[in-house]
């Protein structure tokens, strides 16, 4: 996050970002990015987009994005690569609307370690359809985009997604409620 936080601060230019699977967006572009930047966010969920106030947003899904070839100097895929179905279709696409000299940052939680392994089967899923390692990550965005890694850094997940602070409990009955009926014991920690 350091070199994207870099990437943002030192632009000579306002440059066109695009957040890819933004949800409400990914970071605080107003505070990073230099005066005149714009900054688009895609996602396919509309309310999310909705909230996300300083961005504009576009409701699309990553295989077929509404922008002419070379548009955008920055695409952030922030925790969101491993959402689309067909990962490799994604991949192309940034290839296509990504200038000859843009760049790409990509962060995904790494689909061997525990933390992700609890939230599919806390989640069911989780809406994670993709379990990317660092070498199968790697070889997907260089064969499909022809970039090669710059720099990269382990991040370490949290377990946020436990905090009972960050839902509403499924409520007891038929209907599972907003999470599945196995994340109830949640409601119960401290």
């Amino acid at each position: 996050m350091k070199l994207l936080q870099r990437w943002l601060e030192n632009a000579d230019s306002p440059q066109v970002i695009l957040d890819l699977g933004c949800g409400k967006g990914s970071f605080d572009y107003r505070a990073a990015c230099p005066a005149g930047t714009v900054v688009i966010g895609a996602d396919s969920d509309f309310p999310s987009l909705q909230a996300a106030g300083s961005l504009l947003g576009v409701c699309s899904d990553g295989i077929a994005l509404p922008f002419h070839q070379d548009s955008f100097d920055l695409i952030i895929c922030h925790n969101s690569l491993e959402h689309f179905r067909d990962a490799r279709a994604v991949v192309r696409e940034i290839a296509r609307i990504l200038k000859p000299s843009g760049r790409l940052y990509v962060a995904v939680p790494d689909g061997r370690s525990f933390s992700d392994r609890l939230y599919r089967f806390l989640l069911t899923g989780g809406g994670h359809f993709q379990q990317f390692t660092f070498q199968s990550l790697v070889l997907l965005v260089e064969a499909e985009t022809g970039l090669r890694l710059a720099a990269w850094q382990r991040l370490y997940s949290s377990f946020n997604y436990v905090d009972r602070r960050t839902f509403l409990p499924a409520p007891l009955g038929a209907h599972p409620g907003p999470l599945p009926r196995r994340m109830r014991w949640v409601g119960m920690l401290p």
